[in-house]
């Protein structure tokens, strides 16, 4: 884990934000839902507080309950295209190929998320693009790890088209009721009862070039994702410093 975010308790803003907007995407009453657990649209949108994970929990499994959707995860993971992840979805679009493109993420996928952090894992064949939790999820593991490998997949499809072939989807639970809606949707095989959520490539794949691929481009947003990694973290640390200073001060410590 970062030392310098307080994993136990809070997440990004964003992740909250992007939460609430892509439900809405898909037909959910925002605004019902938010009041239904207890949150205004002010708190969602403010870009400074970091939120409670409790937050955060009760909006997705009352947009699962609103919607009957066991596969809301996918489904939200869908919507998530490369665009809808400002700097670093650009940085990743003009990057040289597969492999470039997984290094920024695995460097700055938490300026989006503080959920889950990518780890790249060398085998014989390939890599492992592994997403290891951060945190405990509960009961909103299975639906918050069906958006984010929804996401990385579509991504890696929308930039290698038919060339993303021999790729293999492992997650960490059992299969579910609705397992067969996996392969219809991500269009791929999928292992369940991994150790860990993982995307299998190839040496092959990681080395397929990008049709967009500009280097001054990549280059630019990648000095921007940079920036906002260091905003990030330096904000995490101030809180992390705070709480410690409260906590020493308090009577009861």
């Amino acid at each position: 884990r970062d030392a310098a975010c307080d994993w136990s308790s809070d997440v990004c803003s964003s992740d909250l934000r992007n939460l609430v907007e892509l439900i809405s995407d898909v037909g959910v009453d925002t605004r019902r839902l938010l009041r239904q657990v207890g949150l205004t649209e002010e708190e969602v949108y403010n870009p400074e507080p970091a939120l409670r994970f409790e937050q955060f929990r009760r909006v997705m499994v009352g947009a699962r309950d609103m919607t009957g959707n066991p596969a809301l995860g996918l489904a939200l993971g869908q919507q998530l295209t490369l665009t809808a992840h400002g700097l670093l979805g650009y940085a990743a679009i003009s990057s040289a190929d597969l492999g470039d493109a997984l290094r920024l993420l695995e460097r700055y996928f938490r300026t989006r998320t503080r959920l889950c952090v990518p780890r790249i894992e060398p085998t014989t064949e390939g890599v492992r693009f592994c997403l290891l939790e951060s945190v405990p999820l509960g009961d909103i593991r299975e639906t918050y790890l069906e958006v984010v490998v929804a996401a990385v997949v579509g991504g890696i499809r929308y930039l290698l088209g038919e060339r993303f072939r021999g790729a293999v989807l492992e997650l960490p639970y059992a299969p579910p009721a609705h397992a067969e809606r996996y392969r219809e949707l991500l269009q791929m095989p999928v292992e369940f009862g991994a150790e860990v959520a993982a995307l299998r490539l190839p040496h092959s794949l990681l080395s397929e070039p990008f049709t967009l691929s500009d280097p001054a481009s990549r280059h630019m947003a990648a000095q921007k994702c940079e920036e906002e990694l260091q905003r990030l973290e330096a904000r995490s640390e101030e809180r992390r410093v705070g709480k410690e200073c409260r906590s020493r001060s308090s009577p009861y410590h």
